[in-house]
């Protein structure tokens, strides 16, 4: 069988005849696709930092940590993907729903007409750039949790998941684990964000909560959106669901001692 090479930028080895791309930049792609949602919920998370300012209890004022490139790094992941969706989208054919994550999926079960189309050169550098860009926005060391900012000098905390105290690496400053976590759930009470954002920083800094759960919150009425983002999706506040969970949370501890 006839070998071509694989026109991909940088990449050096063959293809066949009857293929777009090589066998090794096809998985290239499906890796970045499988690695979305786990990269999206990191953003989100991040991107909850953004702008917020608030009064450590001192005088200054310390902004939460915010990568500036993690703002940028979502608009193209989400870029890429919607883009790629739209080309390969048969007429008629369902929309994914309006997350990076879903639509990952949706790519990923389409991998052979994304891999077999005439632009599949332009789809794996795209999908693949996006991805390790959004990689390196993500500002939280593996295996740690994030746990604010430093109380004296403001640099970033991340403790090892599960320990009670984390000591600043910078100026040697000790804290309480579990202090930061509400000063952050504090610092984010008046936060205006998506569903699935209110859902990722509720499941990082409190309970396990699905972004469906969020959304039959709004469906409900205990919880009501103030305004709509770029996509048209309603935002919500996070003391309003944290509210809601913190309720549910103690329905379920009292029917367990009941």
């Amino acid at each position: 069988m006839t070998a071509y090479p694989c026109p991909v930028d940088g990449c050096d080895r063959p293809r066949r005849g009857s293929e777009q791309i090589c066998g090794a930049c096809q998985a290239e792609i499906a890796t970045a696709l499988a690695a979305v949602p786990a990269l999206a919920a990191e953003l989100d998370i991040t991107l909850a930092r953004l702008g917020s300012r608030i009064a450590a209890g001192r005088s200054t004022t310390i902004p939460l940590p915010y990568h500036p490139g993690a703002s940028e790094a979502a608009d193209v992941l989400r870029s890429a993907l919607v883009g790629w969706v739209r080309e390969i989208r048969r007429e008629g054919e369902p929309w994914p729903a309006d997350t990076p994550a879903s639509m990952a999926a949706w790519l990923s079960a389409r991998h052979s007409a994304l891999t077999g189309h005439a632009a599949a050169k332009e789809a794996h550098g795209e999908i693949t750039a996006a991805v390790r860009a959004a990689q390196r926005a993500i500002d939280r060391p593996p295996g740690r949790v994030y746990a604010g900012p430093c109380t004296q000098c403001s640099t970033p905390l991340y403790a090892t998941a599960g320990a009670p105290t984390v000591t600043c690496r910078s100026c040697g400053t000790g804290h309480s684990v579990e202090e930061r976590r509400e000063w952050m759930l504090d610092a984010l009470q008046d936060h205006l964000a998506p569903a699935h954002q209110v859902a990722h920083i509720l499941a990082q800094l409190v309970a396990p909560v699905r972004p469906d759960r969020v959304r039959q919150w709004a469906a409900r009425g205990r919880i009501v959106p103030h305004g709509r983002d770029a996509a048209g999706r309603p935002l919500y506040r996070v003391g309003d669901a944290l509210a809601v969970l913190a309720a549910a949370m103690r329905r379920d501890a009292e029917r367990q001692t009941a």
